[in-house]
């Protein structure tokens, strides 16, 4: 594509059409549930997915026209012209004094000169926070809720009457689901079942159910049934929940008529969203991470131990301002994230010396996927991955400032400063020990 005049950033159209081509396929497929057989049908068709296709289609065959053809519009400007005849130069013979001053002669070569000295201009730092805001505004809009169930009840085997909750209700009431706000034990066995007036006894619904996501609202289906009471008992180990939600078969809220005898398990009704999302509980990992911090700021027993503690650490330190919620366990991941936006652009500048590649490199860590996703959940990997990046750059100026000849002690802060950054990021997650290796190796 070089030996055609090409460049990557001459497919930017291409890749702004994939990437909204790609996005609006994943909103017409895990959102409204649409199918490509869909397009077929004669009933209805599928319009935003139609359209993801025709897009992703559409960017990919104009790509491949431009790489196949080689019809990139320009064929380079001069100062790439004069770039590549000095390289071919080199390559067959070097240069002597007279040449050098001749070649500078070269129309373009001053512009040659000016882009390998152009030094970082208030321009560079407007188009920087300019990318890095507008990514902000998009990392923190709805990032988590601020309010989720504080208070709770502790329960706990093999103590009497501590290991089971028995809900009495006015008459008979049809219970399609309950709600359980669970805190920050996972997977907790309980025992469901229902009272029968006929036997005076106790029917085992399901003897073994297990509620498993800490920090989020887990949901038991009972179908409709009837129930006068609905007994839980807790099966092993110990649980803290925070809040129960009993919905009737029509979608109502039905509330115990013992509900004083659990006071801190029917006072947060009203913080219970009705349709469940990511917005007002836990997702993915953050059931091991944000849970891991929380126990780390209240000195509890630690759950997960496969990597290095400073990440969940640094994952404490938005719980301990914010609370335990979702906005707590995820602003420190958010903020990695962002800054990750103006270290991208400092690093391609300073590599390059063009602005233009600068704010086409954080262009494209803006709006991958990954990176947006990773920064808005509260898990180990945005923040390794800043320190990463970090990590690079500092090496990058420890190179730079060997190959300038500047002084020992400012080659030594940028090889300790690069250190300092490894070290960082091992000490969150062992994927940073590759990451290191790999900047050993090159």
């Amino acid at each position: 594509m070089k030996k055609k005049g090409g460049t990557l950033l001459q497919f930017v159209t291409e890749y702004f059409l994939l990437n909204i081509g790609m996005l609006g396929w994943i909103v017409a497929k895990k959102v409204k549930g649409q199918r490509f057989e869909d397009i077929f049908s004669k009933e209805t068709v599928p319009i935003l997915y139609s359209i993801s296709i025709v897009l992703i289609f559409l960017a990919l065959g104009i790509s491949t026209y431009k790489i196949i053809s080689g019809n990139f519009g320009s064929k380079g400007s001069k100062v790439s012209k004069v770039f590549s005849d000095v390289d071919k130069r080199k390559k067959e013979k070097p240069f002597n004094k007279v040449e050098i001053d001749n070649i500078e002669q070269v129309e373009g070569w001053s512009s040659v000169k000016a882009v390998r000295k152009r030094r970082f201009s208030t321009r560079d730092i407007v188009l920087m926070l300019v990318v890095t805001g507008i990514f902000a505004v998009l990392v923190l809009f709805r990032l988590g809720s601020h309010r989720v169930p504080e208070t709770y009840q502790d329960f706990k085997v093999g103590e009497k009457g501590q290991n089971e909750i028995i809900l009495n209700f006015n008459g008979k009431v049809n219970l399609s689901k309950i709600y359980i706000y669970l805190g920050y034990n996972s997977k907790r066995s309980i025992s469901f079942s229902c009272w029968d007036e006929a036997s005076k006894g106790w029917n085992v619904l399901d003897a073994n159910h297990n509620i498993e996501s800490a920090f989020a609202w887990n949901e038991v289906d009972f179908n409709n049934r009837e129930f006068t009471s609905l007994g839980m008992v807790l099966m092993e180990g110990e649980a803290r929940i925070h809040e129960i939600v009993c919905v009737d078969s029509n979608g109502n809220r039905v509330f115990p008529s013992n509900a004083d005898n659990y006071p801190n398990l029917f006072d947060e009704q009203g913080l219970f969203p009705g349709i469940r999302t990511y917005y007002d509980q836990s997702m993915f990992d953050e059931v091991y991470h944000a849970r891991t911090a929380y126990e780390f700021l209240h000195q509890l027993p630690i759950y997960e131990n496969t990597h290095p503690p400073l990440g969940k650490t640094i994952i404490s330190i938005g719980i301990k301002i914010f609370g335990m919620n979702p906005f707590g366990w995820r602003i420190m991941c958010a903020i990695a994230g962002i800054l990750m936006m103006p270290l991208m652009y400092l690093l391609a500048f300073y590599m390059f010396r063009k602005t233009s590649t600068a704010f086409f490199a954080a262009i494209i860590l803006g709006t991958g996927f990954m990176n947006f996703a990773l920064a808005r959940i509260a898990t180990l990997d945005i923040i390794v991955e800043f320190f990463v990046l970090l990590m690079f750059a500092l090496m990058f100026g420890f190179v730079k400032a060997l190959e300038k000849g500047k002084s020992l002690k400012i080659q030594f802060l940028w090889l300790f400063l690069c250190g300092l950054a490894m070290g960082v990021a091992i000490s969150v997650k062992w994927t940073g020990v590759w990451c290191a290796s790999r900047q050993v190796d090159n």
